[in-house]
């Protein structure tokens, strides 16, 4: 069972990150290289202008193969999350996977989203550490609050609304954004490319790793 478990999940998470990788290199560095253009005219400081790197113009430059690298040990152990997961659902397959991925998309990057908006360079309305504590708090709450909704009874859900909201109320107070209308429009295209990759991401890897999971066994 636990060599099925990771051959699966290594499998998935391999096609996944290749997946997600292509999609960040093609869409959304452009977006960020594009930011930090932004970034350098917004502090009016020629030292900037050496101390950024030239953007690599080959598509499968050592910068690819770095992110290649970090996606595919991150999706593997979002695939071991999934199929750990698929305890909580009988006969576990492509269906209950790409359930469980939908799942992974709204813990990870739907709802952390409407908290907080991905932070483009240039965006200082909100200090880094700051961000992504918020990050953390949003995607705990919402994964402890969907588990009180979906597995508890009637009483104990109204807690898991409470904690799946908490987020949302905290958020709240936080200072608007600073940006230039023209960053804003780059922010706002961003947000989009990174939720529909992610949502790519979350489904095929979701998909996989219960078409992997279920072809392996030996029965």
């Amino acid at each position: 069972m636990v060599q099925r478990i990771i051959f699966s999940a290594a499998i998935a998470g391999l096609l996944s990150g290749s997946l997600v990788t292509i999609f960040q290199q093609a869409w959304i560095t452009p977006l960020i290289r594009n930011a930090e253009k932004f970034e350098i005219k917004s502090t009016h400081n020629p030292k900037n202008h050496h101390h950024k790197n030239h953007p690599e113009k080959h598509f499968f430059s050592k910068t690819f193969f770095k992110t290649f690298s970090a996606n595919t040990i991150t999706s593997i152990s979002f695939a071991l999350l999934i199929i750990s997961s698929s305890g909580f659902v009988k006969h576990f397959d492509t269906k209950k996977g790409f359930l469980l991925g939908i799942a992974g998309f709204v813990v990870f990057s739907l709802m952390p989203s409407i908290v907080i908006t991905p932070k483009l360079p240039g965006d200082m309305s909100l200090p880094l550490s700051e961000h992504n504590l918020l990050w953390l708090l949003t995607t705990t709450c919402t994964a402890i609050g969907l588990l009180l909704i979906v597995l508890t009874k009637t009483f104990i859900k109204v807690f898991g609304l409470i904690i799946l909201l908490l987020p949302h109320l905290v958020s709240l107070s936080l200072p608007e954004s600073q940006i230039n209308n023209e960053l804003k429009i780059l922010q706002t295209e961003f947000h989009i490319a990174i939720l529909i990759t992610s949502l790519l991401f979350w489904s095929f890897l979701g998909v996989t790793s219960g078409y992997f999971f279920e072809k392996l066994n030996p029965n």
